[in-house]
């Protein structure tokens, strides 16, 4: 069974600014420990936007062998409102 849960936030920063820390291992840095064990950059190459506040949307896939479909309920975003919380307060304390 396969399926997404995402999240997104609007963070009060420039999306240059934003990419800078979600577009590198600096947001492992930030949330490893913390929030999440370890943090697997899979894709993206960023670009700049422009403006003084940017959207931020985080998504988590998995795949839960059907034996255990029944646990797919367990699956949480938990970690995903986690990371966003402390990468947003680390972009407004630096701004």
């Amino acid at each position: 069974m396969f399926g997404t849960l995402s999240e997104e936030t609007e963070v009060m920063v420039p999306a240059s600014k934003a990419w800078a820390l979600y577009g590198t291992l600096e947001l492992a840095k930030l949330v490893t420990g913390k929030v999440v064990e370890a943090v697997e950059v899979v894709e993206g190459d960023g670009g700049d936007g422009s403006g003084s506040s940017c959207l931020v949307k985080l998504t988590l896939e998995y795949d839960v062998k059907e034996e255990f479909a029944a646990n797919a309920s367990l699956v949480t975003n938990r970690n995903l409102l986690g990371i966003m919380s402390v990468a947003n307060e680390h972009l407004l304390k630096s701004n």
